[in-house]
């Protein structure tokens, strides 16, 4: 989730077919291909916590876009 809102997330063979957002399917780690302006903001993992299957929500993580290939999280 970013700021809350949800987003359009594919395993990692599909970044390629012009997909941004993608998790590796090893460790479940969200991958951001071009970094962009629009991507600044706070991020969020999602999931559902078997077997009640209530969702379950990470802490969030700020995002801050510099510039082109510039970033922080904290």
């Amino acid at each position: 989730m970013q700021n809350g809102q949800s987003i359009e997330l594919v395993d990692m063979g599909m970044a390629d077919m012009g997909h941004r957002y993608s998790k590796d399917p090893l460790h479940g780690q969200l991958i951001i291909s071009n970094v962009r302006l629009e991507d600044d903001g706070l991020w969020q993992c999602q999931y559902r916590n078997a077997p009640a299957d209530l969702p379950v929500t990470s802490d969030p993580i700020k995002l801050t876009v510099l510039g082109k290939n510039s970033f922080l999280f904290h």
